[in-house]
């Protein structure tokens, strides 16, 4: 597989995972709205108490998880990306990008991605989940 057809799947998993969480958290967020405005002389129900609880504590294990896929990712790319950093780019004022350089630019681009899709995925789980439990509840 080359490198190219690598980045294209990263490429296309982070648009997939954008528009799963664009089209989930919005429902999600009207669901829990209409729930909080829905509540009688301004007590929610337990049920109501319960869902606003979960609603905090979700978020906040979703986005402990999305920094530290983030890091973890980060970490196994660093040693690569620092190796192509110490090969020689050639003179400056070429102008002309070198194999290496290329490479470089190269394992930038596929660690950005794959950090990007490793944070994005545990909120998106969470939000789609979300959307699915309240649609049915």
């Amino acid at each position: 597989m080359s490198s190219s057809r690598g980045r294209s799947r990263e490429v296309a998993t982070l648009f997939r995972q954008s528009t799963d969480l664009a089209l989930a958290a919005p429902q999600v967020v009207a669901h829990r709205m209409a729930r909080m405005t829905a509540g009688s002389g301004g007590m929610p129900s337990a049920r109501d108490q319960k869902e606003f609880t979960q609603m905090v504590v979700e978020k906040q294990v979703a986005f402990g998880q999305a920094w530290v896929a983030m890091v973890m990712h980060a970490a196994m790319s660093g040693p690569s990306l620092l190796m192509a950093m110490a090969q020689p780019w050639g003179p400056p004022w070429t102008g002309q990008a070198t194999p290496a350089s290329k490479s470089a630019l190269a394992l930038w681009q596929s660690a950005t991605l794959g950090m990007l899709n490793a944070g994005l995925a545990p909120v998106r789980a969470k939000a789609v989940a979300n959307a699915k439990r309240l649609a049915r509840g």
